[in-house]
């Protein structure tokens, strides 16, 4: 009985056997084997809606009854997936321009400018810069990204509409021991992104859903 093998196996004199049980090990048993680590390591992170354990973790931790509609965007970014954005050196000038821009959207303190904005720029780079690309968004200041810039504004908006329902989730979350919910946070997430108006128009996460794969 024959076995279709390449002609090269077979051809090796005194070799031909140790290389036929290479390629089967390698073929048969090992690229299986590294497949499948590499798709359980990848799947026991996310949940079935493709958000991080972690994120789900952070928001639920974030989530507190006192929460405030200015504050839920320091929530929503908080997720692991934005954390895994990178941030290069030569994004410090175009992300410094666009904080001028958006500047008077951000949840700082107008009695302590200059300790709001030392403070916000203490906060993880990640983070500083999810921020001010959700803001360049909503302000509609994205066509002014450097285009360095512009793929890590793709992945926030991408990520934005599955975040913004795990986070809704989070906040209608039963937490007592008669179903009921904390009705601040809830409304917070749902309605306002933040207490403010801006040009007339009020800013809200329903907005940034909409909006995000334009």
């Amino acid at each position: 009985m024959g076995i279709a093998l390449p002609q090269f196996l077979l051809d090796i004199d005194g070799a031909s056997g140790g290389i036929l049980l290479l390629w089967i090990v390698g073929v048969c048993i090992l690229l299986p084997l590294v497949i499948t680590v590499i798709y359980l390591s990848r799947s026991s992170k996310y949940t079935g809606n493709y958000v991080m354990h972690q994120t789900l973790s952070a928001y639920y931790y974030l989530t507190k009854p006192s929460l405030a509609p200015s504050k839920v965007m320091d929530v929503f970014t908080k997720a692991a997936e934005y954390m895994e954005i990178p941030v290069r050196r030569t994004d410090d000038e175009p992300l410094q321009k666009l904080f001028i821009s958006v500047r008077c959207e951000l949840s700082l303190d107008p009695k302590n400018v200059k300790q709001e904005q030392a403070k916000f720029w203490k906060q993880h780079p990640a983070i500083v810069k999810t921020e001010l690309l959700i803001q360049a968004q909503l302000t509609r200041e994205s066509a002014a990204l450097s285009p360095a810039l512009q793929g890590d504004f793709r992945r926030v908006l991408e990520l934005a509409p599955r975040l913004l329902e795990e986070l809704l989730k989070m906040a209608v979350l039963p937490r007592t021991a008669q179903g009921h919910g904390w009705l601040r946070p809830a409304v917070g997430v749902a309605v306002p992104l933040s207490a403010r108006k801006s040009s007339g128009v009020r800013r809200n996460f329903t907005f940034l859903a909409a909006r995000s794969f334009q």
